[in-house]
């Protein structure tokens, strides 16, 4: 409650006649009469209830005085009128409720140490218990996740329409800001910033409307702005673009055309796949069942389309051969069953009988990633896996595939690998390492039980301490096992030597602390 103004009765005004007075008396250097600081103090007793020490020293009762009236000078004081035009809007009201205290400080603390696994695990768990973080943890988690591209879906449902409301007050939150399909003013007066970021929204909520505006725009836009709008579509253009990009690729300006042209290779029936188709089968022919490879040239039509002479896809090979390997990367595998009437297993024979076997498991490997042929890929991989046992040169390296590998591929990976080398140990230099370590993909019980199982004997039966890889590999564990396995792994993880595992004592209890947080996250949901 705001108190009375000390101006607005007599009794205000003995009041400050009388703090003026006793101001007076100090700056003079005069002593401060007692009893007109009494007075005062019976004045604040009554009319705001405030006690006053009777022993203390009349210099310490002034500057108590002092400070009772300072206070209540400025809570009296009316603060001057706002304009209405200066008022922000209110955020809207929330259709769901918030999470509990306790779900929001296990969100605090994922973004204090930048658990970025774990925090997307949290935000899933939110959506599934149907409710968002509250407003104090917003502006942290929005300025965190601005370039954390894979959490941006997740973190606009969390945040709720407050996120939402927030996020045009600041230039970084601007992925949380949904935008309004019914007013398109932004990008019929913005500047390309703004219209770039009105596309994104759009694209984000319906992707044919936002390439209607494309197509509007396409004319007088710069070349720059046309680039840009093109980066939009990144990394998966959907279908309906595909006019667009060929309209694009057409472009005399480099910049768009290099920009359309990783987007419309990922198209089956674009024109550009169906000319590298053609070059292809010109280059790569069967003379009685027998495989006849040419190398291409270094033609200007191959750049534009994509292909470079100075993009590695195979190692230990001359640029002609790279050239090819691309070529070969960018057709759809079942182009070479539908085109030449061979199955993947007779490919796979021949390419083996050839000098080229690298390059056509390399430019497969790429192809299956590239148009989502499985089966061509577990085929790559399984070539892989029999070059390493019998510890041949590998010149195709499958790594860029592990990210988007779906869960049972990336299991079955996982397990094909392990087959290579001790069974019972586990390497520095083992190529599951690789695979381990890719972000975002989870281990399943039984090949997070495997690998631990496997590290634990490594450390029992090796006093080499320099294993650098398997360390990661520990610490990677935290938020790649199944948090339900906390309970088992800290029962088996009990060193018997005291020796052997002192170097790997900060890995095991970054193991041990982060999954059991992990495991104490999925209890209170």
């Amino acid at each position: 409650m705001v108190p009375p103004s000390p101006d607005s009765n007599p009794k205000g005004a003995r009041l400050r006649q009388g703090w003026q007075g006793l101001v007076q008396q100090a700056l003079v250097g005069q002593s401060v009469r007692q009893e007109g600081l009494a007075v005062l103090w019976e004045l604040f007793r009554e009319d705001y209830g405030l006690p006053h020490p009777v022993e203390a020293p009349p210099e310490q009762r002034l500057l108590q005085a002092a400070a009772f009236y300072q206070h209540l000078h400025q809570s009296a004081a009316e603060l001057p009128p706002l304009d209405p035009s200066t008022l922000v809007p209110l955020a809207p009201e929330e259709s769901l409720s918030y999470c509990s205290d306790h779900r929001l400080q296990q969100v605090r603390y994922a973004l204090r140490y930048q658990h970025d696994e774990v925090l997307r695990e949290l935000l899933l768990l939110l959506e599934t218990e149907q409710t968002i973080l509250p407003p104090v943890v917003l502006p942290p988690l929005l300025h965190y996740a601005r370039r954390q591209k894979n959490l941006h879906a997740l973190v606009i449902r969390a945040a709720g329409a407050r996120g939402q409301w927030l996020a045009q007050y600041h230039p970084d939150w601007g992925y949380a800001q949904q935008v309004d399909l019914e007013d398109a003013s932004p990008f019929e007066y913005g500047n390309e910033k703004e219209r770039l970021h009105y596309v994104r929204g759009v694209l984000a909520q319906d992707a044919a409307v936002a390439l209607d505006l494309m197509e509007q725009t396409w004319d007088e836009a710069s070349t720059s702005f046309k680039a840009s709008l093109l980066q939009l579509l990144l990394p998966k253009a959907p279908e309906i673009a595909l006019p667009l990009l060929e309209r694009a690729h057409q472009d005399k300006r480099v910049s768009v055309h290099r920009a359309a042209t990783p987007l419309l290779a990922q198209f089956e029936n674009s024109s550009l796949v169906q000319r590298l188709q053609a070059r292809l089968s010109e280059l790569i022919t069967i003379e009685e069942g027998a495989l006849c490879v040419l190398l291409p040239e270094g033609e200007a039509a191959l750049q534009k389309d994509g292909i470079h002479d100075k993009r590695t896809v195979v190692a230990y090979q001359g640029y002609k051969a790279q050239l090819l390997a691309q070529l070969i990367g960018s057709v759809p595998p079942q182009w070479w069953i539908t085109h030449y009437g061979w199955s993947l297993e007779r490919w796979f024979k021949a390419a083996e009988d050839s000098l080229w076997t690298s390059l056509f498991v390399g430019g497969w490997a790429h192809a299956a990633h590239r148009f989502g042929a499985e089966d061509w890929l577990v085929a790559c991989q399984r070539w892989c896996v029999e070059q390493l046992r019998i510890k041949a040169l590998l010149a195709v390296d499958l790594e860029f595939v592990y990210p988007d590998l779906s869960p049972a591929l990336f299991e079955d990976f996982a397990q094909a690998l392990l087959t290579i080398g001790d069974p019972q140990l586990l390497a520095d230099e083992h190529p599951v390492i690789s695979l381990l370590l890719t972000p975002g993909q989870p281990w399943s019980e039984a090949l997070g039980l495997a690998i631990l199982k496997r590290i634990q004997q490594t450390i029992e039966r090796e006093s080499y301490v320099f294993h650098w890889n398997l360390k990661a590999v520990l610490k990677h564990a935290a938020v790649a096992l199944p948090a339900r396995l906390y309970p088992v792994v800290e029962k088996m993880w009990q060193p018997n030597d005291q020796n052997a595992w002192a170097a790997w004592q900060k890995e095991i209890q970054h193991l041990l602390s982060l999954l059991r947080f992990r495991w104490e996250i999925h209890q209170s949901a």
